[in-house]
């Protein structure tokens, strides 16, 4: 089996390195499932970038970078066609007459399209065009498929066959980088009795007003507990400032950190808080399962698929759920991580029975 690998929207890098390392997650999934046993005689990835045409083999997978300015992306589509793939796995309901255009010039392949957390669109022309991917997609993968993510596409009528729908979450998580002891001591607020983490940008979807408020309740039953949250935006917000207006104690507030010191954070904390009220999956739960961490989630169709344990999970918004979860969760072993590239061979094979 040959799979192509399309991502519709433009890249705006400097390079093909770069562009692998701003879309990390989609090397990491596909070299996962290059890496498998019964893995795909080939795989192809097809990136439209502002350079002229490279390519980069890494991990038995090949990466095309190219420029593709058109509208439609139909230079791209005929490229993809000439390589005869047999599964086409367009990246994401975006685009979505890029991505119909590709199915029609590529129609003898089965087509594999992967949602990452987007809705159905808003423009009625643009509906019209996802309606008609998702009818004549051998395979939609997603996070969450069955336990509520899709409804949505189904009510939007983007989704008419539910036998099509394959659980998939969005990616592996791999740390290229092992943590340095110079990291390990760079934790400041670890060192609370349970001490909580909380990683995310600061926007209002992932809700840290709540994380903060979960926290005086979760300080009734362990009065040494401490919140460190970390993330983008939040360089701003001084624990003093948390202090003076929630009235919390025990807040470290910490600004971006890169990525590879991340596992640092999530191995010294006793358990990882997500508060999010949307997720196409929830990359910090991921990445904190990856480290073995136990994790408190908001109960989402996404979150459902990925932490099975019903009593670590709370409605959104419910600081009080989220204390209990977090004295639930304290008291677990840590979740398996799903096996993402398992789930996606497994639907590539089905969509190209689907079409074989």
């Amino acid at each position: 089996m040959k799979v192509a690998y399309v991502n519709p929207a433009e890249a705006h890098h400097a390079s093909g390195e770069a562009v692998l390392a701003a879309w990390w997650s989609t090397p990491a999934l596909l070299e996962a499932v290059a890496d498998r046993r019964g893995a795909p005689a080939s795989i192809e990835v097809f990136f439209r970038c502002a350079q002229p045409f490279s390519s980069i083999t890494r991990n038995s997978v090949t990466y095309h970078f190219a420029v593709d300015r058109g509208r439609f992306g139909w230079r791209t589509a005929l490229r993809v066609r000439r390589g005869r793939p047999d599964v086409v796995h367009i990246n994401g309901f975006t685009h979505p007459w890029r991505s119909v255009v590709l199915m029609l010039v590529t129609r003898r392949s089965a087509h594999v399209v992967q949602h990452h957390g987007e809705a159905p669109s808003a423009s009625r022309r643009a509906l019209i065009a996802q309606r008609w991917i998702g009818r004549r997609a051998a395979a939609i993968a997603m996070t969450g498929a069955h336990h509520g993510n899709a409804a949505a596409f189904v009510a939007a009528g983007v989704i008419t066959r539910r036998d099509r729908l394959h659980e998939v979450t969005e990616t592996v998580i791999h740390f290229e980088h092992a943590e340095s002891e110079t990291v390990l001591d760079d934790t400041p607020g670890l060192s609370g009795r349970p001490c909580v983490l909380w990683v995310g940008r600061h926007i209002a979807d992932k809700d840290v007003a709540t994380a903060l408020a979960a926290l005086s309740q979760l300080r009734r039953t362990h009065p040494d507990a401490t919140l460190t949250i970390v993330g983008p935006g939040h360089e701003s917000l001084t624990a003093a400032d948390v202090t003076g207006v929630t009235g919390v104690t025990g807040v470290t507030v910490v600004g971006e950190r890169p990525r590879n010191e991340l596992p640092a954070w999530y191995r010294t904390a006793d358990v990882l808080l997500s508060t999010s009220h949307r997720e196409g999956s929830g990359y910090a739960v991921l990445e904190a399962l990856a480290c073995g961490t136990r994790v408190a989630v908001t109960d989402l169709p996404s979150h459902r698929a990925i932490v099975p344990n019903p009593l670590v999970r709370f409605v959104p918004g419910d600081a009080q759920g989220a204390a209990q979860a977090l004295r639930s969760a304290l008291a677990e072993t840590t979740p398996a991580v799903p096996d993402a590239a398992a789930q996606l061979l497994s639907c590539y094979g089905a969509a190209h029975k689907v079409t074989g």
